[in-house]
């Protein structure tokens, strides 16, 4: 997990890189747990943004087949 806190904040915050792309951001959480259940929730978040991105980009097999010659 990358979860940690700030010298001199009372706050954990997440810090990951998804997709070539950082993530990086206050939890608001002061429990290093809950802080890690906030960092968990964003990344599946971005899987499931990530999934939808995937189902909507993909052509129909009619679509498809006529752009192959």
């Amino acid at each position: 997990m990358s979860v940690y806190k700030r010298p001199g904040s009372p706050n954990y915050v997440y810090d990951f890189i998804w997709r070539g792309q950082r993530f990086r951001g206050s939890t608001n959480q002061t429990r290093k747990y809950l802080a890690e259940i906030v960092e968990v929730d964003m990344k599946t978040e971005l899987r499931e943004k990530g999934v939808q991105a995937l189902l909507r980009e993909a052509p129909t097999l009619e679509e498809f087949s006529k752009r192959v010659p």
